[in-house]
Parts: structure tokens; sequence; C-alpha cells
């Protein structure tokens, strides 16, 4: 049987979360001596209904939103050669775009067609050659079960899956080899998707 391998290069998803939520208040007070399900239903005061969506409803909406608006940027800088990557920080409510080179004159226009507030942080290394040196080690034997090689999301350097751990070799030596060969820092994931038979 022989095993084939999928290369990763950048990949970068998108999922849209979609929040629905239901708001409903009830006043009532419990008829003295009566049981613990019989209740009297009082009049609804309008004024001391809430306006605004609960906290979670609300941080639902946003998470949606950031994840559009980091879809609509990924849409637009696609085939840009310094894109890295595109993705929603949450926790800090914003767009996080990876960008490498100080020419920034492509995000010009396109970062403010979003609502979102975005951030560009810098990559170290050129994502195109970072794409070549991951697509190398899928495609090179290097006596250990690689199946899935992909740039880190920040382009610090590349993720190389394994099926299993090698054997008489830890994962730091691995790294090291791997990281003199292609030149860019390497991390190894163990929990590597397993190739589909040929």
């Amino acid at each position: 049987m022989e095993l084939t391998r999928c290369a990763v290069s950048v990949a970068v998803s998108v999922a849209v979360l979609v929040g629905g939520c239901s708001v409903s208040a009830c006043a009532f007070n419990a008829l003295p001596g009566s049981g613990p399900t019989e209740q009297k239903n009082l009049p609804l005061d309008p004024s001391k209904l809430e306006s605004s969506p609960p906290e979670e409803a609300k941080n639902s909406l946003e998470e949606s939103e950031l994840l559009k608006d980091a879809g609509i940027l990924l849409e637009a800088l696609h085939g840009s050669s310094a894109l890295v990557s595109v993705s929603s920080d949450v926790d800090h409510g914003r767009v996080v775009v990876y960008w490498y080179g100080n020419d920034r004159s492509a995000l010009e226009g396109i970062l403010s067609s979003v609502g979102s507030p975005v951030e560009v942080r810098s990559s170290p290394y050129d994502p195109e050659a970072l794409d070549n040196a991951a697509e190398f080690l899928l495609a090179t034997d290097l006596g250990i079960d690689v199946s899935a090689t992909s740039v880190e999301p920040d382009g610090s350097g590349i993720l190389v899956s394994l099926v299993s751990a090698p054997i008489g070799e830890g994962l730091e030596e691995v790294a090291a080899r791997l990281s003199t060969l292609v030149g860019f820092p390497v991390d190894i994931d163990l929990n590597g998707p397993v190739p589909a038979a040929k």
C-alpha cells in the first residue's frame, strides 16, 4: 500500500458564525401557599426591558462581523505575494493581517473597506520562499513520516506534521535538522493527519 502526502502551503480558512438570540421577559409572583409551578403573570413595564442584546449575543455578533471582515480582506488581498495570512482576533476585537515587507501600498484603500479595526503585523520571511520550503519538505524523503506541511500563520516558519514519532531521533533534533535543510525555523506537530491510502 502506497501512502500519498497532501501539501498544505498557506492555508487560511475563514468560518462564519451565525448566532441567534431570543430574549423574553416575564415578571411573576408566586401566590401565597401555591405550589412551585403556580405563578401569577404581572404586566410588563417596557421601561424596565433592556434595549440592547445580552452580552453573549453582542459578543456573537461582534465575532461574526470580525469573521466576515477577515473573509472580505482575504478575498481582496488574495494573490498578493506579500500576504501571509488574515485572521480574526476575537479577544481583542480586530482583524489581523500578517504582511511581508515594508511596501504596504497594496493595503491602501482595502483596509478601510471593512468596519472592523485592522492591525497589520510584519512577518519575518518571504511567504513565497516559505511556501516553496514547505512543499520541498513534503516532497522529499526525510526518513520520517511527514503527513503535511504548512506555513505558520504569522510567517515565522514552517509547521511539519508527522504521522508517528521518529525512531532514534528526538523531535527537537528533527526540527533542527529540517530547519538547517531549508533555512527557516521548523516546528513539529506529532498529531498530524494520516494520509489517505492510494
